[in-house]
């Protein structure tokens, strides 16, 4: 099966359900990013103020942030005049199984992010 027909009503709140759980996740892994980076600031000052001086590189990433892109399903959706919506597989796979071509590398970052 290549493509599905869905009521728009329905797919919204799919799109919705999904930003929410997402956006839960991206905050949890801020919090855990800000208590990493501080913790090797902190680490650094203590190194500095014993005197040991060298160059210092910090190499943390922050978690990204996708919201726009379900911000932007979900306008598009509002705006549609349609009652249902055609999906093809991969739309499918974004919108409602919340599998979108960005998610593994995001998850991989936001575990990190959470501490594992």
């Amino acid at each position: 099966m290549n493509k599905v027909t869905v009521p728009t009503k329905w797919l919204v709140e799919q799109v919705v359900l999904n930003q929410s759980k997402h956006e839960e996740k991206f905050e949890r892994a801020l919090k855990g990013y800000r208590v990493r980076v501080t913790k090797l600031v902190q680490e650094l000052l203590v190194e500095v103020e014993k005197g040991k001086m060298g160059r210092v590189f910090i190499s943390e990433t922050p978690p990204t942030n996708h919201k726009r892109d379900y911000k932007r399903v979900v306008g598009m959706l509002m705006a549609s005049v349609d009652s249902e919506i055609t999906l093809s597989a991969d739309e499918f796979s974004s919108y409602v199984q919340d599998d979108w071509h960005w998610k593994q590398e995001w998850n991989t970052s936001i575990t990190s992010n959470m501490g594992g």
